[in-house]
């Protein structure tokens, strides 16, 4: 217990720096027996833990932004899809609704004819 307790700075900055790092090398724990490099070996690890952060949060956005890229570039292609089937959809409906119309014109003409016809 008494070499636990005398050693107790010694597990607490082994403990955080295996926090930072999750790896430690042999150096570093020798190192941290040292009462003089143990603040600078905790400080590089929590520099170079800042530094993993920061990279992986561009790493992140990156995916991100690739992801909601190819998202705008599939809804895109469904547009002009769905556009293509329109355009095609009203040449084909548009041509029936045109001989339907010239048929209905055609049906009124002779109605109003043999309505006049009728009333002279």
């Amino acid at each position: 217990m008494r070499l636990l307790e005398e050693n107790m700075d010694i597990l607490h900055a082994t403990s955080k720096l295996l926090v930072l790092k999750e790896k430690v090398t042999g150096e570093e724990f020798r190192e941290l027996f040292n009462e003089d490099m143990r603040d600078e070996i905790l400080s590089i690890a929590e520099v170079e833990a800042g530094q993993r952060a920061v990279e992986k949060e561009k790493i992140i956005a990156k995916e991100a932004e690739v992801k909601a890229q190819e998202k705008a570039a599939k809804v895109q292609a469904e547009m002009e899809l769905n556009l293509a089937d329109l355009d095609e959809n009203k040449e084909v409906t548009g041509g029936v609704l045109l001989e339907k119309e010239d048929e209905n014109t055609q049906q009124d003409a002779v109605s109003l004819k043999k309505e006049k016809e009728g009333e002279e």
